[in-house]
């Protein structure tokens, strides 16, 4: 592994130094090109060819790069690479790292992101074992008992976003070695028939033809036949073009966000989708429902995308859509390790299969989490993923659960006692379906004890945000501004463009408010310790113009606030909509330290924040919510797709966040609940590893527990279970994102 290592990074060296030589006196392009052809001349040992001769050779030689002698930067490359000696494998992946870095900030704008060898290898083997096992059942084909089934001549295998050729370079060698009576008897030229790309950069599809005939260059040097043309691989778009009917789809689509979309090209796909896609959805969501009139009846495909679509509110009708048409077998996913570094999302492998008509009952779909890295997945443990017996399975290399296709169904339509996203349960542990399988009634949601909303959306924190320094302001300010004793006026100060200006507002206008989780570091909000205060005008243009506060605003007119488009949206900029009272706060981001804040008092929040109001008993609600069960769930039902080890926790996840049902406390337990959280609310929280060694902590969870009918050893067991698997799944979000 050493020595292949050391070979591979030779080998990107001297391609680099003879790029960068032969581009001095071409275009990038061209001299890519003839960097290519000057490895095939060597891979084909030839030295002294024409360029009319290259020519008859055809693939990489068609049109030759130069005219008459061959360059000095490539006769060196030549030399440089015999001492080397690399395999093709080692050239492909060097040409398209080479590629790559020179694409680095376009296409990462384009949200492309190269697929690494190893990963489209196990693909590649995934969706052959997925296709040869499709077509060996009964209501696929007739067969006898003992048939093998044969790669049909007309067997297509298809990468709808190419890129660098990974997907086809893995799948090409996959099929070099099936057994000799699994597919066709003919020359490695003749299997690269079988192989179709399509992307919309020629340089990467370029690239890609290369890759291949260096796979065949042997062949081709002992047979004397010219490169086979590689017709099916093609400049093109994928989502505008017509589909190719494939049997097999290997893809890694363009992670690009729906942000970052043209909006012509959003509205040219709301319109070739017929709104099937949720307009909220990123570009590959595209690409997944693009599946359902590429594939055959009875194709296969294997799709690396970021895990969004199993977590997010909008994912679900994407689930629903391809539920119609297409099974899933196997979903998998990794805890341990990120498998595009450049990319700041965590993604997962999902396999499909296109029902025939004839299918029935459709077959379960088995959720893996790897819990070892793909380096030490054998080959012969791939096809043993995927498991058609329901349940949860643990060995520890992977973590799987099975899902009968009814119970995917519920979840896709939230139908379900407990309404977990399709991601939940790709990385829930064992001790989430121990809980769940113990306390089956025991639940109801966030939402349903009380109203979600969100903190103020400002549109321009800066102006409405503001420091209340009337108690130190000097006589010489006050004075200034107009302030006397009694006057009922305060002085504020608002930082704008780095400076620092002062203003008399009217003092009841001024009200505490929660800007950031950073100022809440327990359980419960305390008004005291709060610096910032909101300001907030009603909505009376003719009131306000009598007040003191019509100079600030003035001001911030001059300074052009009210030209934002978020203000300039609302009739008067300057005054805020009114939040309904928040109960208890829920944070959108979470590291290593959970809470719900408790908000006795009703003060304001930012809209960094979530909140429940309208609770029938809001300290109860609160003490349920800062149970460690509820934290476990907050960590399965928030969203860790974004790769930088943080967790996202949006109003879709609070309303549908698992609590146990309040009426299951006679009067004593819910005294005792909340005796117990008024503990947790006098003290700071800590580290959830810290968290839940607390005695307070344990004896809260307890509590909670009992209430569903865990007690006793039952209880500190499953407690324990818990307890030990947040805090490692915890480690898992923020060791995977390093």
């Amino acid at each position: 592994m050493l020595a292949q290592e050391v070979r591979l990074k030779a080998c990107m060296a001297v391609l680099a130094q003879a790029l960068e030589q032969l581009n001095s006196d071409r275009s990038y392009t061209e001299a890519l090109m003839a960097l290519v052809q000057g490895l095939f001349l060597w891979k084909l040992q030839l030295t002294t060819v024409s360029p009319e001769e290259l020519v008859d050779l055809g693939g990489p030689f068609v049109p030759p790069a130069w005219e008459g002698e061959c360059p000095a930067a490539v006769r060196e490359l030549q030399t440089q690479l015999s001492a080397i000696n690399p395999s093709p494998s080692e050239l492909g992946i060097a040409l398209e790292d080479l590629y790559w870095r020179s694409k680095n900030k376009t296409e990462r704008d384009l949200g492309v992101y190269y697929t690494k060898p190893q990963l489209a290898s196990v693909m590649a083997q995934i969706a052959l074992n997925l296709y040869f096992g499709e077509r060996a059942r009964p209501s696929v084909s007739r067969h006898r008992q003992g048939d093998k089934f044969m790669l049909p001549a007309s067997c297509l295998l298809f990468d709808p976003a190419v890129g660098a050729g990974a997907f086809l370079v893995a799948a090409f060698r996959e099929l070099i070695s099936l057994p000799a009576d699994l597919r066709p008897q003919g020359t490695k030229c003749a299997l690269l028939a079988h192989l179709a790309g399509r992307d919309i950069d020629a340089g990467a599809v370029f690239l890609t033809k290369s890759r291949l005939w260096l796979e065949v260059a042997d062949e081709v040097r002992n047979s004397g036949c010219p490169f086979p043309p590689l017709p099916n691989i093609t400049v093109g778009n994928s989502l505008k073009e017509p589909p190719l009917p494939a049997d097999i789809v290997l893809a890694n689509p363009p992670y690009r966000r729906q942000e970052a979309m043209e909006p012509e090209e959003k509205a040219y796909l709301a319109d070739r989708f017929q709104g099937s896609v949720p307009r909220q959805a990123d570009l590959y969501a595209y690409f997944l429902a693009n599946l359902i009139p590429t594939l055959k009846p009875g194709g296969v495909a294997a799709v690396v995308t970021p895990t969004a679509w199993l977590e997010v509110d909008y994912g679900r009708p994407l689930q629903s859509l391809l539920q119609q048409t297409l099974e899933i077998p196997l979903i998998i996913g990794s805890a341990c390790e990120r498998w595009f570094e450049e990319a700041a999302v965590h993604t997962v492998v999902s396999t499909f299969v296109r029902r025939t008509d004839r299918r029935k009952p459709r077959r379960p779909t088995t959720m893996v989490n790897l819990l070892a890295p793909l380096s030490a997945i054998e080959p012969s443990e791939i096809a043993t993923l995927i498991n058609t017996s329901p349940g949860f399975q643990y060995c520890p290399k992977w973590q799987r659960v099975t899902l009968p296709q009814k119970r995917l169904q519920a979840l896709t339509q939230r139908e379900e006692p407990v309404r977990a996203a399709w991601g939940t349960l790709l990385k829930a542990p064992a001790a989430y379906f121990a809980l769940h399988e113990a306390t089956l009634e025991g639940w109801t949601f966030a939402g349903e004890l009380g109203e979600i909303r969100r903190g103020f959306t400002s549109g321009a924190n800066d102006f409405f945000f503001v420091h209340d320094i009337t108690a130190g302001a000097s006589a010489e300010l006050k004075r200034q501004l107009g302030i006397t004793a009694n006057s009922g006026l305060a002085v504020i100060a608002s930082c704008t463009r780095g400076q620092e200006v002062y203003f008399a507002v009217e003092e009841r206008f001024l009200l505490p408010v929660i800007k950031t989780p950073r100022e809440v570091d327990g359980y419960l909000i305390r008004e005291e310790s709060l610096r910032w205060r909101v300001l907030l005008l009603p909505p009376d243009q003719d009131y306000v113009e009598r007040l003191k506060a019509a100079d600030y605003i003035r001001w911030g007119e001059k300074m052009g606030y009210h030209h934002r488009p978020t203000l300039k949206s609302r009739p008067l900029w300057w005054s805020l909509p009114r939040l309904m009272p928040p109960q208890v706060l829920a944070r959108q981001f979470y590291h290593r330290r959970f809470n719900f804040p408790y908000n006795p008092a009703a003060i304001l929040c930012d809209h960094t924040f979530y909140y429940l109001t309208g609770c029938v008993d809001p300290e109860l609600v609160a003490a349920l919510l800062n149970s460690t069960i509820t934290f476990f769930h907050v960590e399965l039902w928030g969203r860790s797709n974004m790769g930088d080890g943080v967790l996202t926790f949006y109003g879709p996840e609070l309303t549908d966040l698992p609590l146990v049902k309040p009426s299951l406390f006679s009067y004593e337990e819910q005294q005792a609940l909340k005796t117990t959280f008024r503990r947790l609310c006098s003290r700071r929280i800590l580290p959830i590893e810290q968290e839940v060694e607390q005695t307070d902590r344990q004896e809260l969870d307890l509590i909670v527990l009992a209430a569903l009918g865990l007690t006793g050893l039952t209880a500190a067991s499953l407690l324990g279970e818990i307890y030990t698997a947040l805090c490692q799944l915890v480690n898992q979000r923020q060791q995977r994102s390093q």
